[in-house]
């Protein structure tokens, strides 16, 4: 074996030795700016009212920011609704009030993109009158929330019509 192995390195070490190699380079990502405070500088909503005549409860979000992460939503209901009723239904989580997952879906809310839209389907199912909800976007940076940043829309959502 050692024998083969010689005549073989003689004829590697010669072409190895005009073999250079670059460090390689890696494209640019996102900018950091530790310093730049994150902002929602979009919060808008197709509707603000949740009833099943004029849009089956659904309703679509869109948003911007800038230096900012991720985003997440909140909600909060007034007046406080008597029992079990609203439902807020994000693609890949349901809510009640208060940002509670609903006892069928355990899944925590996820994060959302800096900049996107999203539909949320808000059900008044129980309840004999209107119930106020505050979605709220909030923008993270560096795994912090800066709720000073967030923004807010009321949706009234109606109760639902059998």
């Amino acid at each position: 074996v050692q024998t083969c192995a010689l005549p073989i390195l003689k004829l590697v070490e010669p072409l190895i030795a005009h073999v250079s190699f670059s460090p390689p380079t890696l494209p640019l990502t996102k900018e950091t700016k530790p310093s730049a405070l994150p902002q929602v500088t979009k919060f808008e909503a197709s509707s603000e009212k949740a009833d099943d005549f004029t849009n089956r409860g659904q309703i679509a979000f869109s948003w911007s920011t800038q230096d900012t992460d991720y985003v997440e939503f909140s909600y909060h209901c007034s007046p406080a609704p008597n029992g079990p009723g609203i439902v807020i239904r994000e693609p890949g989580s349901s809510r009640e009030c208060e940002n509670s997952s609903l006892h069928l879906n355990r899944t925590p809310a996820p994060n959302r993109s800096p900049t996107g839209s999203l539909t949320i389907g808000f059900g008044n199912l129980h309840q004999t009158d209107p119930v106020s909800v505050v979605v709220t976007v909030t923008p993270f940076s560096h795994a912090m929330p800066y709720s000073d940043a967030s923004k807010s829309i009321t949706i009234q959502v109606d109760p639902y019509h059998r």
